[in-house]
Formats: C-alpha cells, structure tokens, sequence
C-alpha cells in the first residue's frame, strides 16, 4: 500500500508537472502568435503607407505632366485644346506646329495606360454645315491617328466633330473664327481630374 501510495504521489507530481508544462508552452505560443499578429499589422500598416506615398508620388507626377500638356481642369475633366494654327486653314492635315504637343500627349497616354482620350473637332461659322460637320470629324480624326501611329492604342481614343456647335468666341470676328476652330482633347480618368 505504501509502495502504492508513493507511486500514485509520483504519478500526481508527474501529471501536475505536465499540466504546468503545457501551460507553459500555451502561453510562449500565445505570446508568439500575439508578437506575430503585431508584426504583421505593422508590416501592413507600413505597407499602407508606402502604398500611400507611391500613390502621392504618381498623382503629383501625373498632375505634372498635365500641366506640360497645358490640360486645364474643367467639369468634364482634363482638357488640352490645339486652335486651328495646327491645320491648314479649311483643311485637316496636321501642321509639324502639332507635333510637339501631340507627341507629348502620346508619351503621356503610354506612360498612364488607364487614361482615355475623346477628341472633339469644331469649327467656325463659315462654310455649310455638311462640310463643318466633315472637317470637324476629319480634323479629330487626324489627332486620333497622329496618336496611334504614336503607339497609342485605338481602343483608349475616340474622335468625334461638332461642326460648327459649341463656340467659345463671337465667329462675327476674325479671332473670334480663330478660336472657334479648334480641337479639343478631354483626358478622362485624371484621378477624378483634381
């Protein structure tokens, strides 16, 4: 009975001293999975900020370049306009005057693959309508494939004419004639165009 007895006292401290041992190795694990659950929050809060600080950077750099463009901020979006000195006057073939600012504009849109482009044409008041209408789409056209033969890809860029609709000056006056043959180019998806 007494070999019994010591025996079960020896298996007792035996059991306790793994029950503490477990309990022991739960709390390390514990606190290893907690030092681990901290570590990857701060590893996804720093990622969240460089993340931040990346998209900063792009926007500020896309911003530059839209002010390299001259693209002025308006309702619609980004808008750069090319006034009629870029054509021929009742004609749509580019002048090399347009070359630069198109070719800039073609850098810009390989650079930033999720930007569109809608290219509108106007003209003055002379002429018919039929033939406003014709030289309007001509000239957006012209734009349209100046940019894809810039490596822009067609599926990003549409090109519209408006004829002779929308003036923005008096087509009584010779400047006011000038300004209303243009083309403009709205920049869609600028980062909500801030």
């Amino acid at each position: 009975r007494r070999v019994a007895g010591d025996t079960l006292q020896q298996l007792t401290q035996q059991r306790e001293a793994i029950v503490r041992d477990n309990q022991v190795r739960e709390l390390e694990i514990a606190s290893a999975q907690a030092q681990a659950a901290a570590r990857a929050q701060q590893l996804a809060a720093l990622a969240a900020q460089q993340e931040a600080a990346k998209a900063r950077a792009l926007n500020n750099e896309l911003h530059q370049q839209l002010e390299a463009l001259q693209a002025l901020p308006t309702e619609r979006g980004m808008m750069m306009t090319l006034g009629d000195v870029l054509f021929e006057p009742g004609k749509a073939d580019l002048q090399p005057a347009a070359f630069e600012r198109l070719d800039l504009l073609a850098a810009f849109m390989n650079r930033y693959v999720d930007q569109k482009l809608l290219i509108e044409g106007y003209t003055d008041s002379r002429g018919s309508d039929e033939s406003n209408q014709r030289l309007s789409e001509q000239r957006a056209e012209a734009v349209k494939v100046y940019l894809i033969i810039q490596s822009v890809d067609s599926a990003r860029i549409t090109a519209l004419g408006h004829g002779k609709q929308s003036p923005i000056a008096d087509n009584t006056t010779a400047e006011g004639r000038q300004r209303n043959r243009r083309v403009e180019i709205l920049i869609a998806d600028t980062l909500n165009a801030k």
